[in-house]
């Protein structure tokens, strides 16, 4: 099957859903609202939005990553709750599922195309540092251990934008318009110590205190001024294109720099000869230097 005409799939999972068999049913709702909001007053949407299985109706989580024509659509994983240690319950069929971030890490890894992963009150260090050295080029963190309409409301203002067709920097804009405080971090990788280098001590940040913010790799940085709905293919033709007017731009400087080195090299050889023959006279030097 083709599947260069299928929608990138924005994937809404709820992690440790239910407390004592009892649904938590903010998460709920939340999830509700993320999907209408991708889908809104539109005969054509830009995203596909999975949370349940469409034959079965029930959430599945992992036998959805590990259906292969579905993998290269899914651009955004959206994970909503709390987080338990280095372990996530994430819905699948009529219980839960209990992954621990190794896991997770491979699942992640059977996604090509994954640009974003957003964490509403599930982020962890050892999340995150996983999410980063899986090349992950974005992570979107609202983290807070209850319910919290900021973070709601930041979600809804986020996802408004993406919906319009709204890169990931232009979405992460109008959130900071509305909250200046939410962060934009930048992380650059180690080689000669395998690490990133954080915009803070990522060692003394306990589970539920990271900052809030969009976290992104700095080799993927160009890719957040990209509309998320776009494909691969029209990213890397975009690329291409940037590319060449990059050295478009660079051709004419190039011109004037070798004009600026012959007219040196004129004014050299003038004054050369004219200290050799004497035949230059003083105002033919100085229109050589002027030039």
């Amino acid at each position: 099957m083709e599947m260069t005409t299928k929608k990138p799939i924005v994937y809404l999972a709820c992690v440790n859903s239910s407390r004592k068999g009892k649904r938590l049913n903010y998460l709920f709702e939340e999830r509700q609202r993320i999907s209408k909001i991708l889908s809104f007053k539109s005969t054509n949407p830009l995203f596909e939005v999975v949370h349940k299985d469409p034959v079965v109706n029930t959430y599945f989580f992992p036998d959805f990553i590990g259906k292969k024509y579905y993998q290269e659509r899914v651009k955004v994983l959206h994970f909503s709750g709390h987080a338990e240690s280095e372990h996530l319950r994430i819905e699948a069929g009529k219980s839960e599922w209990h992954i621990h971030i190794n896991e997770l890490s491979r699942v992640i890894d059977l996604l090509p195309n994954l640009e974003l992963v957003y964490l509403n009150g599930c982020a962890t260090p050892r999340l995150l540092d996983m999410l980063a050295r899986r090349d992950i080029p974005a992570v979107m963190i609202s983290e807070t251990q209850k319910r919290d309409r900021r973070s709601q409301k930041l979600a809804k203002t986020f996802y408004k934008a993406l919906a319009k067709g709204a890169s990931i920097q232009q979405a992460l804009a109008r959130v900071q318009k509305r909250y200046p405080r939410f962060g934009a971090y930048r992380l650059k990788y180690d080689f000669y110590q395998d690490q990133f280098k954080w915009p803070f001590d990522i060692n003394t940040i306990e589970s539920g205190k990271l900052p809030w913010g969009l976290y992104f790799l700095e080799d993927h940085e160009s890719n957040l001024y990209k509309p998320l709905s776009m494909s691969r293919e029209e990213k890397d033709k975009l690329s291409m294109y940037e590319g060449m007017l990059k050295r478009k731009r660079k051709e004419p400087s190039k011109s004037n720099f070798f004009t600026a080195a012959a007219a040196a090299i004129a004014v050299l050889l003038g004054i050369g000869l004219s200290m050799y023959v004497g035949s230059i006279p003083i105002e033919g030097l100085k229109a050589l230097l002027a030039f």
